[in-house]
């Protein structure tokens, strides 16, 4: 009889300020986001990618190493954003969930103005 998989991945995404890294880290101990090692101030968009290929490559090696939960929390703006760790879930077995946040606690992290309404604007529902 095949075990059933209770592996998941948590996939949540929402504009800056709407909860996500609070609901992530309620979700489970193993929580990666790009905000995790991203500093105050300005943010090129090198620099971003940068981060979000630190935060796969953590995430990954958090499925490596097995465990049942893993969540990644990040804006996520665009459907097509979420499939490098989509494809990463099918590859080492686990499920997927995704969370869209709607919340409006305000940003911690200093994110311009024009960065959020441009992610507003770009937002996929």
């Amino acid at each position: 009889m095949a075990k059933n998989n209770t592996r998941t991945l948590y996939i949540v995404r929402g504009l800056p300020g709407s909860g996500k890294s609070t609901l992530a880290a309620l979700l489970t101990d193993h929580r990666y986001s790009v905000d995790d090692d991203a500093g105050p101030g300005h943010r090129s968009s090198e620099y971003m990618r940068a981060l979000g290929d630190e935060c796969y490559g953590r995430v990954q090696e958090a499925m490596e190493r097995g465990h049942d939960v893993v969540s990644v929390d990040n804006c996520f703006v665009s459907y097509r954003s979420m499939d490098r760790y989509k494809d990463l879930a099918w590859t080492y077995g686990y499920r997927v969930s995704v969370v869209a946040m709607q919340n409006e606690f305000g940003s911690v992290h200093d994110v311009p103005p024009a960065a959020q309404k441009g992610m507003e604007e770009s937002w996929e529902w």
